[in-house]
């Protein structure tokens, strides 16, 4: 779990953004297992539908379902830092702000993982020129160092998913059922596993996001793995 930032396409018109991921949870999502990933909302990966104003507060922020079919906030609306009486405010005021995720169902993500080339990288054309780290046996020896995700070219990328929803939730509002639907298992039954996964989860999301992160909203970005060839 770790940043998203947005990538403008030049390889097709519908628009992707790359999802940078570790080697667990790259294998996850090859074997269909992670069909979902979460970030903290920020004003980085948000939309502005308002503001006239730049004094965000996420902390006071509410969420809104009323343009969706479920009780999934598609979007938050909250008050300006210095407002004092939030509420009374209207979204188009100077004194509040509405933000949208920056993703959109049908839109895609390439995934950026630990990589490195079988030979010179300018001899490299695409993934069969590529070993990923996750599948690497712990053996092999390469005349190439691994190179950072965040390094990864689009060329190199062997893994395409479709956005099929997003919405906000509290990061502590997290179910069990999501929790495994982020990739994460264990060999526990009923209320120990329950208790596991949970641990698993909240020890990964604050050793990335810090120990108060568990109290901030993010966003729930839904995933399926389609085909790389297809999709091209």
């Amino acid at each position: 779990m770790t940043a998203i930032k947005e990538h403008a396409c030049t390889m097709t018109a519908i628009r992707e953004h790359q999802l940078l991921l570790k080697g667990p949870f790259v294998n996850a999502t090859l074997a269909g297992d992670k069909t979902m990933t979460r970030r903290p909302v920020t004003t980085r990966n948000s939309m502005m539908a308002y503001p006239r104003t730049m004094d965000f507060d996420f902390a006071r922020a509410i969420g809104d379902s009323s343009f969706r079919d479920d009780d999934k906030p598609g979007y938050l609306h909250g008050p300006a830092k210095h407002c004092d009486d939030p509420w009374e405010t209207n979204p188009a005021d100077d004194e509040s702000w509405t933000v949208y995720p920056i993703w959109r169902p049908g839109e895609r993500l390439w995934i950026r993982e630990t990589w490195r080339t079988y030979g010179p990288l300018s001899q490299c054309t695409g993934p069969a020129d590529i070993m990923y780290q996750s599948n690497a046996n712990e053996i092999e020896i390469g005349l190439f160092s691994w190179r950072p995700s965040i390094h990864m070219p689009r060329w190199a990328c062997r893994q395409l998913l479709e956005i099929t929803d997003v919405w906000a939730q509290n990061a502590d509002d997290i179910t069990t059922e999501d929790i495994i639907a982020e990739g994460f298992s264990t060999t526990l039954r009923e209320h120990d596993a329950v208790c596991d996964l949970r641990e698993q989860w909240e020890t990964a999301w604050t050793s990335i996001y810090g120990p108060d992160s568990l109290s901030r909203w993010a966003w729930v970005i839904e995933y399926k793995l389609i085909d790389m060839e297809a999709a091209a």
